[in-house]
């Protein structure tokens, strides 16, 4: 019995045709359900590398415009503080001539210095700004050397109305020089640390240098004679920590 193969070649070619077709119309759909003409390196390999590059690119210069509003945020918030600061200077002058003026009673010009004590404590308030928890006009801000904590060239610290008698100790520290995030100020053993204070209308000051070798070191300590500080025991000494 003879064998016969028998062949539809129509048939074939209208099937490969739809499936060719079916191909197509799945890719179009995908193009335009994603928006994006490259959807895989299968549509056009050197058009995705490119549009890759881009994309990055895009995505590095929108990080760059987050990156400068918060800092024109920062800068921001830093100038309304120190313009804060700035008009209370101005409040202070005005204060300081006003309570010159000789038509003013004693009472006048207390309540006048009342009024300066709380623009000067607005003052400090103005130094804590910050901006996402980083202080910005206090100086903690200053750039490090070595990687170590600022030096305390420049430091200044203030103790206002502090009043002192016989009845304190002469071992007794004044004050203690730390960084406003309580870090200590990095002093070196080469720094001078200067010490002023008022008595009976007089000011007083003393340079002092610190004790130590390390760098920078933990803790300077430094001492002020009973007669510097004036009215202490000729044998007492006032710290500074």
């Amino acid at each position: 019995m003879a064998m016969v193969v028998k062949n539809n070649m129509s048939a074939v070619n209208t099937l490969n045709t739809l499936n060719k077709n079916q191909s197509a119309l799945s890719q179009s759909l995908q193009k335009v359900s994603s928006g994006m003409k490259i959807n895989s390196a299968g549509d056009d390999a050197s058009g995705m590398a490119i549009s890759e590059r881009m994309r990055v690119q895009v995505r590095s210069l929108d990080q760059d415009d987050k990156n400068t509003k918060n800092g024109a945020a920062l800068l921001r918030t830093a100038e309304g503080a120190v313009q804060s600061t700035i008009e209370v200077l101005k409040t202070l002058k005005e204060k300081a001539i006003n309570a010159a003026n000789d038509t003013n009673t004693d009472g006048d010009r207390r309540l006048i210095q009342i009024e300066v004590e709380k623009m000067i404590d607005q003052i400090d308030e103005n130094a804590l700004t910050t901006y996402n928890g980083k202080y910005l006009i206090d100086g903690s801000r200053n750039a490090f050397v070595g990687g170590e904590l600022p030096a305390a060239r420049g430091t200044q610290t203030s103790l206002t109305n502090m009043s002192l008698s016989t009845d304190t100790g002469g071992l007794t520290n004044l004050l203690d020089l730390k960084r406003r995030d309580g870090n200590d100020v990095g002093i070196h053993s080469s720094d001078t640390i200067t010490a002023s204070w008022t008595r009976n209308g007089v000011t007083y000051s003393k340079s002092i240098s610190p004790i130590g070798t390390s760098t920078p070191l933990v803790a300077a300590i430094g001492l002020i004679t009973a007669s510097d500080a004036g009215f202490y025991r000729e044998d007492d000494v006032v710290g500074v920590d």
